[in-house]
């Protein structure tokens, strides 16, 4: 077996699938994390804590060093441009550009896992749009999405972004007056974090059709999966004070979700397959 994991950044593959990852590698089987946007400030750096991260989990790193957003295009020097899910600005040729490069990646995959984009941020939605694109022109090749954390912490963020990409699910719905209630719940955004609810608001409601069916997958971590997790996050020194500063945060936050969203007071991982809706 071996699993592709597609992460926009350095960390997203490890914040939001770090218990697939130990699973596969229990069975004897090869993880590979392909990140893509690797290129720009703190570069080099943010690329050591990948691999140190990484051993963690005993997965292998791949780095695409593509520029980040901030670097690869002025307007999202602008945070509240960068989390707008908005590809219109983008050029479709630079999506088939990542697209081509991933396939070349996946050639002796089993599976590949790429992000949801849950958050809006736009190099998940790029990498969101060109796993879509695989999808199409790869259709043997087993592809899931997964839930983006942190963003998918906050209260209707995947909601608003299923109904962003027209996919029907059996999410429990949330309104935008519970979004914004609930949304400081979170260190991510109490702590500083700038995400124009705006975009998530107009979202929350559904669209008049859908094109897609969205059916979820879910793996419930053991206590020592979850430790494990943390262990390798932890490596990730210029970056988890805005995420999780500390296990308790980590914690805290990742039950509490779980505990809103199914009632249950475990640790979950979410992926999802995406199937045109009947």
């Amino acid at each position: 077996m071996h699993l592709c994991i597609v992460s926009p950044h350095l960390d997203d593959a490890v914040l939001s699938c770090g218990v697939r990852m130990q699973r596969v590698r229990a069975t004897g089987g090869r993880v590979t994390v392909i990140n893509i946007f690797t290129a720009g400030n703190n570069a080099a750096a943010r690329r050591a804590e990948e691999q140190a991260a990484l051993a963690v989990l005993g997965a292998e790193a791949v780095f695409l060093d593509e520029w980040d957003a901030p670097e690869r295009d002025p307007r999202y020097q602008d945070v509240a441009e960068i989390f707008t899910g908005d590809l219109a600005p983008v050029p479709p040729a630079f999506i088939v550009h990542i697209a081509e490069r991933l396939r070349g990646l996946f050639a002796d995959a089993d599976e590949v896992l790429l992000p949801l984009a849950a958050g809006f941020h736009i190099d998940h939605c790029i990498a969101h749009a060109a796993g879509r694109h695989l999808a199409i022109t790869m259709p043997q090749l087993p592809q899931s999405y997964y839930e983006d954390r942190p963003y998918s912490l906050w209260s209707g963020m995947l909601q608003a972004r299923m109904n962003m990409i027209g996919c029907r699910t059996d999410l429990p719905v949330i309104t935008p007056e519970e979004m914004t209630a609930r949304k400081v719940d979170f260190h991510f955004v109490s702590g500083g974090g700038k995400f124009p609810s705006r975009v998530n608001a107009a979202n929350l409601l559904p669209p008049a059709s859908f094109a897609l069916h969205g059916e979820a997958r879910d793996l419930v971590a053991s206590d020592a999966e979850i430790a494990k997790v943390y262990d390798s996050l932890a490596h990730y020194t210029s970056q988890m004070p805005y995420i999780y500063p500390d296990r308790a945060t980590f914690l805290q936050e990742n039950l509490a979700h779980e505990s809103a969203r199914s009632g249950r007071a475990v640790y979950a991982e979410r992926s999802w397959r995406l199937s045109p809706a009947a």
